[in-house]
C-alpha cells in the first residue's frame, strides 16, 4: 500500500524505454516517491480514477489522447495534480501553448537528466518550470509584441499555434482535422486566421516565417 506521505508520480509515454529510464532516474534521485506508468491516455484516465497522483510526466503524442485537450481532461479528474509535459516537440513553440493550457512545466526529452530533476523540484514547489532558453525566447517575443511587431507566433491562440505547426510540418487540412478531432472547414478557418495574423499568403511563406522567428 502506498504510504500517506509518498509522492505518487505517473509516467505517461508510449515508449517503454523512456518510461523505464525516467523511473530508474527518479527513484534514484528522489526519496519517498511511488511511480506508476502507462503507455496510453486511456491508461492515464484509469489510474487517475482509482488513486491520487501528485505529478504526471505527460507525453504530447499519447495513443488515445488529443494533444492539448489532455490537460483539460486531467484537470477535471484531479485538479491538484502537477503536470510536466515531457516531449520531443520544439519547446519554443509548444511550451507556451501547454503552459497556457494549464501544464506546470515543459521539458524536452533531449535535456540532461539533471534538468528533469530541476523541473521536478520547481514544479513540486508550486512554481512553473521552463528552460532558460524558452524564458529568453518568451522575453524576446514579448518585447517584439510590445513594440508592435507584426507576424509573431505569440499572436496566435493555442489552437492556431497547434494548427500552424502541423501546417509547417506538411500535414494536409484533412490530416490536421483528424489529428485534432476537428471538422475540415474549422481547420480551414484556423488556416485563414493564421495566414492573416502571420502576414503570409501560403504555407511556403508560413514555413519561412517560422524559420525566421525561431532563429
Amino acid at each position: 500500500m502506498q504510504p500517506s506521505d509518498s509522492i505518487h508520480i505517473l509516467l505517461a509515454d508510449d515508449h517503454s524505454l523512456i518510461r523505464h529510464g525516467l523511473q530508474i532516474y527518479l527513484q534514484k534521485s528522489v526519496t519517498g516517491v511511488t511511480i506508476s506508468e502507462t503507455d496510453s491516455f486511456d491508461g492515464v484516465i484509469a489510474i487517475l480514477a482509482r488513486q491520487a497522483v501528485q505529478l504526471i510526466f505527460l507525453d504530447i503524442s499519447m495513443p488515445g489522447g488529443e494533444r492539448i485537450s489532455m490537460i483539460d481532461v486531467i484537470r477535471l479528474k484531479q485538479p491538484d495534480a502537477k503536470i510536466i509535459v515531457y516531449s520531443a516537440y520544439q519547446e519554443e513553440i509548444y511550451a507556451p501553448m501547454y503552459l497556457q493550457a494549464g501544464a506546470n512545466g515543459y521539458v524536452m526529452k533531449t535535456v540532461a537528466l539533471r534538468e528533469i530533476l530541476r523541473a521536478y523540484h520547481t514544479v513540486m514547489a508550486g512554481e512553473v518550470y521552463i528552460s532558460d532558453q524558452v524564458k529568453q525566447h518568451l522575453l524576446t517575443q514579448l518585447n517584439k509584441k510590445s513594440a508592435g511587431t507584426y507576424g509573431s507566433i505569440s499572436n496566435l491562440s493555442v489552437r492556431e499555434t497547434e494548427v500552424a505547426q502541423l501546417l509547417v510540418q506538411g500535414d494536409s487540412l484533412s490530416e490536421i482535422a483528424a489529428k485534432l478531432s476537428l471538422q475540415a472547414n474549422t481547420v480551414s478557418t484556423y488556416k485563414s486566421r493564421i495566414f492573416e495574423k502571420m502576414g503570409v499568403t501560403n504555407v511556403v511563406e508560413l514555413v519561412n516565417k517560422y524559420r525566421t522567428l525561431e532563429q
